[in-house]
């Protein structure tokens, strides 16, 4: 994954644990190859891109909302001490400084919607 929330996972990554062996990437369902290749002979499927960005006032304001809502965020959390946790933030925030625009911090969630029609 490329881009800004390239970037975003890869911190996440950074902090995480490895994932369980063989379990691959919840991130290749944004390929349509993927998709192709695990439901293609089921479904007849198309492929639309969207945008789904998350935008608060500061990078701190948008730590705050991922750090309370985004699962993936809460979990690790809830699994590092307390001074990982802070340069996790810190890194976070600082990912999140280069996001800046007039209107704000602004990730840009590009995902691609998959719908399937049964063959």
């Amino acid at each position: 994954m490329e881009g800004e929330i390239g970037d975003f996972f890869k911190l996440i990554g950074k902090y995480s644990p490895p994932p369980v062996e063989g379990a691959g990437s919840s991130l290749a369902w944004g390929d349509p190859s993927y998709c192709e290749r695990l439901l293609g002979n089921a479904f007849e499927l198309s492929f639309s891109h969207h945008d789904s960005p998350w935008v608060g006032e500061s990078g701190d304001d948008l730590w705050t909302e991922l750090a309370e809502a985004f699962g993936p965020i809460v979990m690790l959390l809830r699994r590092l001490d307390d001074a990982v946790a802070a340069a996790f933030r810190s890194e976070m925030i600082e990912l999140f400084g280069r996001m800046q625009t007039d209107d704000g911090v602004v990730l840009t969630r590009p995902y691609l919607l998959v719908l399937g029609t049964k063959r």
